[in-house]
C-alpha cells in the first residue's frame, strides 16, 4: 500500500511606505511637531493627542515688545496685560502638549538611516499551510491560513530633536508673556496705589 504525505508552507511579508511627504514653506518647529502628532494619532487611538497653537512669530514679538509701554499709564498697563492674556493661554495649552502628547509620540521607533524626518509603513503577513496525506483510495487535506496588517511609525533622530526645540521654544515664550504679565500687573498696583 504505497502513501505520501505532503507539507507546504508559504510564507510573505510585505512593508509598503505609506503616508505623503509634506513641505510646509516657512515652517517652524511647531509646525513640524504637530505633523509627526497628527500622523502618530491613529497609533494611539485611546490618547488624546492635542497640537501645538502657534501664533506667528513676527505677531508674538511685536504684542511681547509692546507689553513693555505698561510703564507709561495705568490704561497702557491694563490694555497690555489683556494683550498678553491669550499669548499665555496659548502657551499653557503649549505646555499641555509638551507634557502630555510628545511623551506618548516619542515611545516610536527611532532609525538612524532613516531619509526623511519620519516615515510610515503598513507591514502585510500572510501565512499558508498546506498538508496533505494520501493513499491509494483516500486523500485528507488541510489547509490553515493567517493573515495580519498593521502600520507603524519611525522616526529620524533629528525628528526628536526638532520635538525638543519645539519644547523648549514654547517654554521660553510662556516664561516670557508671564513675566510681561508681572511686569504689567506690578504697573497696574503701582499706579492704583498713587
Amino acid at each position: 500500500m504505497p502513501s505520501a504525505a505532503e507539507i507546504c508552507k508559504l510564507k510573505e511579508t510585505t512593508i509598503l511606505s505609506v503616508g505623503n511627504k509634506v513641505d510646509i514653506p516657512r515652517t517652524s518647529v511647531h509646525r513640524y511637531t504637530n505633523i509627526f502628532i497628527q500622523e502618530s494619532k491613529p497609533f494611539y487611538p485611546r490618547e488624546t493627542l492635542h497640537i501645538y497653537r502657534d501664533p506667528p512669530l513676527w505677531f508674538t514679538a511685536v504684542i511681547f515688545v509692546f507689553s513693555f509701554t505698561g510703564a507709561a499709564s495705568l490704561t497702557a498697563a491694563i490694555i497690555c496685560l489683556i494683550f498678553d492674556a491669550p499669548f499665555v493661554a496659548v502657551y499653557c495649552q503649549n505646555e499641555w502638549v509638551n507634557r502630555k502628547s510628545l511623551p506618548v509620540v516619542k515611545k516610536q521607533k527611532v532609525v538612524n538611516d532613516l531619509q526623511t524626518l519620519n516615515a510610515l509603513y503598513e507591514v502585510t503577513y500572510a501565512e499558508l499551510e498546506m498538508m496533505a496525506i494520501s493513499t491509494d483510495d483516500t486523500e485528507i487535506g488541510l489547509i490553515r491560513t493567517a493573515h495580519e496588517k498593521f502600520k507603524f511609525q519611525v522616526f529620524h533622530p533629528a525628528a526628536f530633536q526638532i520635538m525638543d526645540k519645539a519644547k523648549r521654544t514654547s517654554r521660553i515664550m510662556l516664561g516670557l508673556f508671564l513675566g510681561a504679565s508681572l511686569y504689567n500687573i506690578i504697573f497696574i498696583c503701582v499706579y492704583s496705589l498713587v
